[in-house]
């Protein structure tokens, strides 16, 4: 591991980078609550071509290259488990997915917990999604998402009929067997994940909702007939465990999988270019796409 990625690790270690879930319920609402204001940064909009669309209640955020883009289109799932706004890391991400591929890059902020659950938030970004296919034909779209974004990305394209070119799937959740001594020792290692965390997404985002289903857990999903995959995630987090068994469940679908494991890495390692190790796998991130889509197709511009 590089230098730059210790800092990092520690940095993130040490400081409160995320919504804290320490405290009363109540506490943690409000921080919630401060937490979903948050939107698109100034910096976004003076570098790139944004279009801000109001979807009744959230906003959808198209975001271009200035001079436009080339003809391909990525949907951007960003994470949080279904209770947070994107964090600088996710709006970072997108920047260099813009900057990488020269695509249009929607971003949608969907509907969260505790007002919203799994289901709700999906409905939201299977409806982007349609609208995307209003423009672009599915073999110049792809779907990249991270965490819980990953989870609705596998979802999505398991309950599509007109499947994206590709997907990127980066730390998905998949499921903790917390009677399972190798998921405590993973939780243990895991700096940005906590059982806290986890049970208050289990009680508002999976609100009514079964925990094993597709909405929730990507292990549910079903990879037959899915386009390339290109999945990352680290030894050191909390679902490491369950990645075994995960990749060939989609390798059991007939999907072409190509697997990034992060020795020593966290969760989430790969959206961020602060380090080497996240540099690098944006860059090939960036590279999947363009060769997997095509320019080709586009429905509308």
């Amino acid at each position: 591991m590089s230098i730059r990625y210790k800092i990092a690790e520690r940095i993130i270690n040490r400081r409160n980078m995320f919504v804290s879930f320490k405290g009363t319920e109540a506490e943690v609402l409000k921080r919630l609550e401060i937490n979903h204001r948050r939107s698109l940064p100034d910096a976004m909009r003076e570098s790139f071509r944004v279009t801000e669309t109001d979807r009744g209640g959230y906003s959808l955020f198209k975001i271009e290259p200035k001079n436009g883009s080339d003809g391909r289109a990525v949907l951007f799932i960003h994470g949080g488990g279904g209770i947070m706004r994107p964090t600088p890391f996710h709006y970072k991400m997108a920047a260099n997915l813009v900057n990488g591929t020269g695509a249009a890059l929607y971003l949608p902020l969907y509907p969260l917990a505790p007002e919203h659950n799994a289901k709700e938030s999906y409905e939201c970004v299977r409806e982007v999604y349609a609208d995307i296919l209003g423009g672009y034909a599915p073999e110049c779209t792809a779907v990249v998402g991270d965490s819980a974004g990953a989870v609705m990305a596998s979802a999505l394209i398991s309950l599509a009929e007109r499947k994206p070119s590709c997907a990127v799937l980066i730390s998905p959740a998949v499921g903790v067997d917390r009677s399972d001594p190798e998921f405590e020792k993973a939780r243990r290692r895991d700096i940005i994940l906590s059982y806290n965390m986890l049970d208050f997404i289990g009680k508002y985002w999976s609100a009514g909702i079964d925990p094993k289903s597709v909405y929730t857990d990507a292990m549910s999903a079903d990879y037959a007939g899915f386009p390339p995959v290109l999945l990352f995630y680290g030894t050191n987090e909390m679902f490491y465990p369950g990645m075994a068994a995960y990749t060939e469940k989609i390798r059991g679908g007939g999907a072409e999988l190509t697997v990034r494991e992060g020795r020593g890495m966290f969760h989430d390692w790969a959206i961020s270019d602060a380090y080497p190790e996240g540099k690098k796998a944006i860059g090939e991130i960036c590279g999947f796409i363009l060769k997997k889509t095509s320019k080709t197709g586009q429905n509308q511009s």
